[in-house]
C-alpha cells in the first residue's frame, strides 16, 4: 500500500474514532489521482467550485468531495 493510501486509511479511522459524522474534502479538479484514490474510499461528488483558486496566474475548479460515516456503515 502506497503511502497516500495509508495516510488516507489512518485519518479516516482516526475520524471514526472520534465519531465524526462526515468528512470533506476540496481537491483540483485537474488532480486525477488524488480524486480517484478519496473515491475509491468511499466519498462522494458533493459539489464544484468553478474558477475559484488562483494558482501560477489561473483560475481553478476545487471539486467537493465528502464521505459519511453513517451512511457508509448503512450501505454495508
Amino acid at each position: 500500500m502506497g503511502i497516500d493510501k495509508q495516510l488516507l486509511s489512518h485519518s479516516l479511522n482516526k475520524a471514526r474514532e472520534l465519531n465524526l459524522k462526515n468528512i470533506i474534502a476540496l481537491i483540483f479538479s485537474e488532480n486525477k489521482a488524488t480524486l480517484r484514490l478519496f473515491l475509491k474510499f468511499g466519498f462522494e461528488k458533493w459539489s464544484e467550485l468553478p474558477g475559484i483558486f488562483l494558482m501560477d496566474n489561473e483560475y481553478k475548479n476545487v471539486i467537493i468531495l465528502g464521505l459519511n460515516f453513517k451512511s457508509q456503515a448503512l450501505s454495508k
